[in-house]
């Protein structure tokens, strides 16, 4: 259907023609919109008054559009509410991040794993019984975390040679190395599912920590020159502090993920879990 505007002589109505597929104009002036035949001259459009069946087509599509048209609208209604919800549910979260100055795409231990890296935590244990104090792990931590554990995969220090003395002492005085021990190991001994308790040992602590930005907070790992196997597993608190896979035997480790520890004066509380992988000595 076509529909063209034609001017009449002066003081006239502009009149609208109106041309179906069937080939027939219609004409009707501004001031009525209903269709009606033109006398006189305008007899050259060739007009009529539309068939019933045309007007009955025309009325079955518009009622169509209106019925769609609310249907869109349903829609529109119901992502709506949907979107809402969604806001709700992720608005605690947002909120708390905002409240730490924290971007939200920062990875929290034991709330939100970050894909695209490779750092792995598991659950917090029973140690941790302050629910409020969560460690936030950024991008800088990330990094200075990769970087020590390259650093202790890398160098001699693992290994029982002339030069492990001179590599780890470089080592500890690049990272400001602190040691700690497990403290209650004689306990565990006996009954190896009570929580460890950890205590600084700069002589014989076989945890070494690098401090993190976060004051009071470090990264651990166990001495790399020290074997895996069942009394440090069970009794020196490695299997709280570090997620292995563990069953039985003898094992030499390789750094994946530290462990973070908290420092209260001689003290040490685990914070979040680490990860080493086990092979075979």
């Amino acid at each position: 259907m076509s529909h063209v505007i034609k001017n009449c002589n002066s003081g006239q109505s502009a009149i609208s023609t109106m041309q179906y597929s069937t080939g027939t104009q219609y004409i009707y002036g501004n001031s009525d919109t209903s269709m009606h035949p033109v006398v006189g001259e305008q007899n050259q459009f060739n007009t009529q008054i539309p068939p019933t069946s045309d007007l009955s087509q025309i009325h079955c599509e518009v009622e169509q559009l209106k019925r769609e048209i609310q249907n869109m609208k349903a829609v529109q209604e119901s992502l709506t509410q949907r979107v809402k919800k969604l806001e709700e549910s992720f608005s605690p979260g947002i909120s708390s991040l905002k409240k730490e100055n924290v971007k939200p795409s920062v990875k929290m231990c034991n709330e939100t794993k970050r894909q695209n890296l490779p750092l792995q935590y598991a659950n917090q244990s029973s140690i941790t019984r302050n629910q409020n104090d969560k460690f936030v792990v950024d991008i800088k931590t990330e990094r200075d975390f990769k970087s020590f554990t390259r650093e202790i995969c890398e160098s001699s220090i693992s290994e029982l040679s002339l030069g492990r003395k001179a590599a780890q002492n470089k080592f500890f005085n690049k990272w400001h190395i602190e040691r700690f021990i497990c403290s209650n190991e004689s306990a565990k001994q006996a009954d190896p599912n009570i929580d460890p308790e950890f205590m600084t040992d700069e002589v014989n602590g076989y945890y070494w920590a690098a401090p993190l930005d976060k004051p009071g907070y470090y990264m651990v790992y166990p001495d790399p020159s020290l074997s895996y196997e069942q009394s440090r597993h069970s009794s020196k608190g490695y299997k709280e502090a570090f997620k292995t896979g563990y069953q039985n035997g003898a094992y030499k480790f390789i750094p994946k993920v530290p462990a973070v520890f908290k420092k209260q004066g001689n003290q040490w509380h685990l914070r979040c879990e680490g990860e080493l992988r086990l092979e075979l000595k």
